[in-house]
């Protein structure tokens, strides 16, 4: 039969010690101790828990945190190419040595307040203004001349050289256009 004595509050220094030298005792021997063996063995597994614990500390759980140098890389490319979505900012990261997720890229420029590639960026007036130089415009329309039999065709277009507006007039044929 155990022997029951008060409840005792033990410090934890003195459970380690206990459960230490439980584990060079045979459990015969056991009976010496003021308290029972499934306390003990508690305390024992207790004692190899934080022994263990000091060796693999645990993560917190999710993704490890993004370095803040890496962040500021993520910022400092949306900014400078406004027009490169997620996925490329990924790409070029990982051209760089940095494995970061479209999603966490997502996250931080979001907290940036800007949104995905399509809106951060050029408006479409500035697009149209930064494409000016190469666009080309064309207009044409037909009329009769009172001594042409035939009617007459203008046609105006600007393009990109030389500049500005050239036009030419053409005698159109008397046939239809679909016609050999």
């Amino acid at each position: 039969m155990l022997r029951r004595g008060p409840k005792r509050g033990w410090h934890l220094s003195d459970r380690f010690v206990f459960a230490a030298l439980s584990r060079h005792l045979a459990r015969s021997a056991w009976a010496v101790f003021p308290m029972r063996p499934e306390t003990l063995l508690r305390w024992n597994r207790e004692l190899v828990r934080r022994r263990w614990g000091l060796f693999a500390r645990r993560r917190r759980p999710g993704r490890p945190a993004v370095s803040p140098e890496c962040r500021q890389l993520v910022l400092r490319f949306a900014r400078e190419n406004p027009r490169w979505g997620y996925l490329r900012l990924q790409g070029e990261l990982a051209k760089l040595g940095y494995r970061v997720s479209a999603s966490t890229i997502r996250s931080i420029v979001k907290r940036l307040g800007d949104g995905p590639a399509p809106w951060r960026g050029l408006s479409w007036r500035d697009f149209l203004g930064a494409q000016a130089s190469g666009l080309f415009a064309c207009d044409f329309f037909t009329g009769r001349d009172r001594s042409a039999a035939a009617p007459l065709c203008a046609v105006f277009y600007r393009g990109p050289q030389p500049a500005g507006v050239h036009g030419r007039l053409y005698r159109a044929p008397d046939r239809g256009l679909g016609a050999t």
